[in-house]
């Protein structure tokens, strides 16, 4: 693919660039400079930084330029055979939005002039493309129109082609067309070049101000989704909708909606890319439809019947899950991978997968229980949406919930497209610790372990009884002791083309130790073609497997909504399975039911009117709630 509509760069003149809008602005005043490209050509070639032109253009702590900046830019490039073709310059905070000086001031008053704006007075180590403002002049003050980075400029980067850099997500067009690799060193830039032309429109209907379930589905497709479908994820949102999920600094949905990525309310949305609706999908709309409520998800094709989904929506799990599954099943149509999927009306009730999901007696109770002590084992695609799922859950206390995280690995490039919590300055930092942040700033208290878990490994009487397991190791999840646990979770997901498939397996529902359980299990399931490619991309000894957010979003829910249904004596599951593409044939099996001792002596959360939680230790304390004394005795 080329990039003829765009104005190219390569990722050593962008990281140059970045770093001296850092350092000129100090992180205490603006600063800016033109991009130059030869005349004819759009790849830009040439910074001129505005203090280079004009010295104390930033001493006002904004940009201010007088004509004779302009002559000497002027002089300069035509000394240079050089012509102006952008300009960029740093915002305080987070905001990219033009000011009302940038808008009536242009620095080129020329017709499709470009204007870069870069956040955080470029402090971050790393920028993310996705936070920098795109704008493009109109010939009229006052008229620009907005656009996302990556649809007007293309950042050129060498291919790095040890393990740490290959995108989890790029591999899985390797293994469908091997062929590609025959493009060499250029194969994973063509393959994130392809991404770049994915995008997304999410139309929220009016239901979604009061509906938490909706909102966290909202979301989570904008954080799943613009790691798959790069070319942007448009969101249209009334903006008087006040966010009702926890641990976000803005309290306007449409504002979270942007810190996570989001394209909001965009002057001219797209017109050539996948909607999706989310609430009530008009009839013959033509548009994707999602369904969610407190324990249930479903997904509308286009044209569909209209259908409805009775029950509560003051929980986020089925808000999460079902946007997880949106995400997951459109990418796999428009990337190709399975053109089958949107023939028919699919879903899954958490609460009762045995039954019709948009049944009356599949929604289940409003939950109000949850153990004070967690522990996430692995923090990779799945590990990271485990704590995506419940640093969205409205606690009362949240500080009384304590999660254990144990992994050793640090973030690195290739996890960007697949772990929830992976962004680009989180790169080169120990998992654990991205984790840990995300949840605490939600007030939820965490206990770091950063070792391998295995066979030697000895659960501590503090340790929690709940083991969540997001290992795709299979020795390691044999090594599982069911007898130090009350239960261990465990969803197996797809490595190779069958990376949408979700394989939950929950004990001590099974009736075999997971060293039984795994005996014949292979320790790879990846195809010979990616371990071919893997020798000769990496070296020997490692395997690429494929991951995306969507598929450990999803599993992480079914492992959550386990523990949600033990507290709230639901049906116990030995194993859920299920593919993304084929949702409408899971399979399952219930062995029973859980009762109120199943999980004795861990603790409890109190439901209020608002749906926040409370966590009540088991005699430790006496818990107000709505005005009622309720006593642990």
């Amino acid at each position: 693919m080329g990039y003829k509509d765009k104005l190219v760069m390569t990722e050593a003149f962008w990281d140059e660039l970045y770093i001296q809008l850092r350092l000129r602005g100090n992180g205490e005043t603006e600063s800016g400079a033109f991009l130059l490209s030869k005349e004819g050509s759009n790849e830009i070639v040439a910074a001129l930084y505005y203090d280079e032109l004009e010295p104390g253009s930033f001493d006002t702590g904004g940009v201010h330029l007088t004509q004779r900046a302009f002559i000497r830019l002027s002089d300069y490039c035509v000394d240079n055979g050089l012509v102006v073709r952008a300009d960029v310059h740093t915002h305080p905070y987070g905001s990219v939005r033009q000011s009302g000086i940038d808008e009536e001031n242009p620095m080129v008053k020329i017709k499709g002039h470009l204007a870069l704006i870069v956040p955080h007075f470029a402090q971050p180590a790393v920028c993310d493309f996705n936070s920098v403002g795109t704008y493009e002049y109109q010939g009229n003050r006052f008229r620009w129109t907005s656009h996302h980075f990556t649809e007007k400029f293309h950042v050129r980067k060498p291919l790095d082609m040890k393990r740490d850099s290959v995108s989890r997500l790029a591999v899985a067009f390797l293994e469908r067309d091997p062929m590609l690799a025959m493009l060499g060193q250029d194969v994973f830039a063509e393959i994130d070049d392809m991404l770049r032309e994915y995008r997304l429109l999410i139309v929220c209907q009016d239901s979604i101000l009061s509906s938490i379930s909706e909102q966290a589905a909202l979301l989570t497709m904008v954080n799943a989704g613009k790691r798959c479908f790069k070319g942007g994820v448009f969101v249209k949102v009334r903006n008087d909708a006040k966010a009702l999920l926890p641990g976000y600094k803005q309290n306007n949905l449409a504002l979270v909606a942007m810190e996570l990525g989001a394209i909001v309310n965009p002057t001219t949305a797209p017109t050539d890319c996948p909607v999706v609706t989310l609430g009530n999908v008009p009839a013959a709309d033509g548009s994707w439809g999602l369904l969610v409520n407190n324990w249930s998800a479903g997904i509308l094709p286009p044209m569909a019947s209209e259908i409805t989904l009775p029950g509560d929506q003051s929980f986020p799990l089925g808000g999460i899950f079902g946007g997880a599954l949106i995400v997951g099943a459109i990418f796999l149509r428009v990337a190709n991978f399975d053109m089958s999927i949107g023939q028919e009306v699919t879903g899954i009730s958490l609460w009762r997968p045995d039954l019709q999901w948009n049944g009356s007696e599949a929604q289940g109770p409003i939950p109000h229980s949850f153990p004070n002590k967690i522990w996430a084992l692995g923090l990779g695609h799945l590990g990271q949406a485990y704590a995506w799922v419940i640093g969205h859950f409205p606690f009362k206390t949240p500080g009384e919930l304590e999660v254990k995280l144990q992994d050793d690995d640090k973030v690195v490039l290739g996890n960007l497209d697949s772990g929830m919590l992976s962004e680009f300055e989180s790169v080169g930092k120990p998992k654990t610790r991205i984790v840990a942040g995300w949840l605490e700033r939600r007030g939820i208290t965490t206990r770091i372990v950063e070792r391998k878990y295995d066979a030697h490994y000895v659960r501590q009487e503090q340790d929690p009884q709940i083991l969540l397991a997001g290992l795709d190791n299979i020795a390691a999840r044999r090594s599982f002791r069911i007898a130090d646990f009350k239960a261990v979770l465990d969803c197996g997901l797809g490595a190779g083309l069958n990376f949408d498939m979700v394989r939950f397996n929950a004990f001590p529902n099974i009736a075999l130790e997971p060293s039984e359980f795994w005996a014949n299990t292979s320790v790879h399931n990846t195809s010979p073609v990616l371990e071919k490619l893997s020798k000769d991309i990496v070296g020997c000894g490692y395997t690429l497997g494929i991951a995306s957010a969507f598929t450990g979003c999803a599993a992480a829910c079914v492992e959550i909504a386990e523990v949600l249904r033990g507290y709230h004596q639901g049906v116990k599951l030995s194993h859920l399975y299920f593919s993304i593409r084929e949702l409408q044939s899971f399979s399952y099996e219930v062995v029973g039911q859980y009762t109120t001792e199943m999980f004795s002596g861990l603790c409890e959360f109190i439901v209020e009117k608002d749906s926040q939680f409370s966590i009540n230790r088991e005699r430790e304390r006496v818990v107000v709630v709505s005005g009622l004394r309720i006593s642990d005795s």
